[in-house]
């Protein structure tokens, strides 16, 4: 269905440029700020660490549960409705997994932790996983497999 097709086309347009717009802050960032600024003084790595994980962990399970159970509502629109909605909601995920990965590149480049390089590594796993294609939009939103 051509509907299926355009959406999928705006959800992958709009990963790659969140992906691009990472990876160009974080070139900034490297360029004009000293790594490691805030490594040698334990109380802010100690305070980063908590931030950082408590972050990470709480957007993971908000990220998706809130997904998840909007798309319990989103199954029972008709396609157009819900190929709409599929495409705020993802797109949504998108960024907060995006945030997740800026916030946690950007306590790793202040602090140069490795817990918060391992945090990093989730949050990029997370990003991935919100990766668009046909097959998870078709089974995100329970259609027929033989639609075209």
């Amino acid at each position: 269905m051509k509907e299926i097709t355009n959406t999928l086309h705006k959800l992958i347009i709009t990963f790659i440029l969140m992906w691009v717009m990472v990876i160009v802050l974080a070139v900034l960032c490297r360029c004009f700020v000293p790594a490691g600024l805030l490594s040698g003084n334990a109380t802010v790595l100690y305070v980063s660490q908590l931030i950082a994980v408590s972050f990470t962990f709480v957007f993971v399970v908000i990220i998706y549960s809130v997904f998840n159970r909007r798309l319990l509502t989103i199954r029972k629109l008709n396609l157009l409705d819900a190929l709409k909605k599929y495409q705020q909601l993802a797109t949504l995920q998108m960024l907060s997994g995006e945030f997740l990965m800026l916030l946690d590149y950007s306590f790793w480049f202040f602090t140069q932790d490795k817990s918060s390089l391992c945090l990093l590594a989730i949050a990029i796993a997370m990003t991935l996983y919100c990766t668009p294609t046909r097959s998870r939009l078709i089974k995100h939103l329970d259609l027929d497999t033989t639609t075209p």
